[in-house]
């Protein structure tokens, strides 16, 4: 009977690994993508200073602001940037291409949240200008 359970749960593990395996695949391909979209589609555009970055993840109580509700950071702790999560990233509010203002236009965000903002935009981006987007580019 024993040896059944252990079998049992040994099976369970082994779906959970397929499962996990999966996931890391997703987000490696969700990257790539990434990638591409931002060599086709990034503006060029001023550097935020540095100190206003700080003064802004201050501001924040040096917390994400998780723009989807989404943020690895608050579903595993309070939402404090981390080293382990990459401390923050500055990010337009509004997408610089758009407003082309930097000042009062800035949210310091988790390196995950950021890279899951900034692929949307890119994605409405290029949907509005009438670009597909194929697997080989």
């Amino acid at each position: 009977m024993q040896s059944a359970q252990i079998e049992i749960k040994l099976l369970r593990c082994e779906e959970r690994v397929r499962v996990l395996e999966e996931v890391v695949k997703q987000q490696s391909d969700a990257l790539k993508e990434s990638s591409k979209l931002l060599q086709k589609s990034r503006p060029q555009r001023p550097a935020i200073p540095h100190d206003r970055k700080l003064a802004q993840a201050s501001e924040q109580g040096w917390k994400c602001v998780d723009p989807y509700g989404v943020c690895p950071q608050w579903a595993l702790s309070d939402g404090t940037f981390s080293v382990s999560g990459g401390l923050f990233e500055a990010d337009h509010v509004e997408p610089y291409s758009i407003s082309f203002r930097t000042s009062g236009n800035i949210n310091c965000l988790c390196a995950s949240c950021h890279n899951l903002k900034s692929r949307k935009e890119r994605l409405t981006a290029l949907e509005d200008n009438g670009e597909g987007i194929t697997q080989d580019d």
